[in-house]
């Protein structure tokens, strides 16, 4: 089945690419996470808004790839990644 390209803004490009990355490194890397050490000013609120659009994408997309629900189990370290609720 062909998948028909979806075209971004900008501004989701920005959001989404570090996000792809995180994502992509976490999973590769085999961590169970991230250390995220926030001091409230401006860079921290970039790095905050990066990984939750990378949270907002893995949970848009467990129900439709097999290959991420099992990638997601194996970091959150869970049984069945359909439980979490969207």
């Amino acid at each position: 089945q062909s998948i028909s390209p979806r075209y971004l803004s900008p501004e989701e490009e920005i959001g989404r690419g570090p996000a792809c990355w995180l994502w992509d490194y976490l999973r590769r890397s085999g961590a169970s996470g991230f250390l995220l050490p926030l001091s409230g000013g401006a860079d921290s609120a970039s790095v905050a808004a990066i990984v939750g659009c990378m949270c907002q994408m893995i949970m848009e997309n467990i129900p439709i790839d097999a290959g991420l629900k099992k990638d997601v189990e194996r970091v959150c370290n869970i049984e069945d990644a359909s439980l979490i609720q969207t």
